[in-house]
């Protein structure tokens, strides 16, 4: 098939393109909980199953060999942060239900 054709059926059956619409959350502890994370957490990152929030979360500064407090980065998945956008839900909800999500997971 030529590509020109590939490009026409491809834009004429493409109905919406999302990009980006994974929502990065980095949540930043007190140099003291190094202790309890390090007690706790025997993953450095991690793909929670059946969670609708959050795809992708990572001990970031134990990801990096780095030094300094405990960090965590989490990932939204692509269903939420496109319900997200298309429901204008402020950052700071976006930030709210994350923070929850990830207290949830590593309850």
């Amino acid at each position: 098939m030529p590509f020109r054709t590939v490009c026409f059926l491809f834009f004429f059956f493409f109905k919406q393109l999302y990009c980006s619409t994974v929502s990065p959350c980095s949540l930043v502890f007190e140099e003291s909980a190094s202790t309890t994370f390090a007690k706790n957490l025997d993953w450095v990152s991690s793909y929670p199953e059946g969670d609708a929030t959050i795809v992708f979360l990572s001990h970031d500064n134990m990801k990096r060999n780095a030094g300094g407090p405990p960090t965590l980065l989490a990932h939204s998945s692509v269903p939420y942060g496109i319900k997200s956008l298309q429901q204008g839900v402020t950052d700071e909800t976006v930030e709210a239900e994350m923070v929850e999500a990830v207290r949830l997971l590593l309850m």
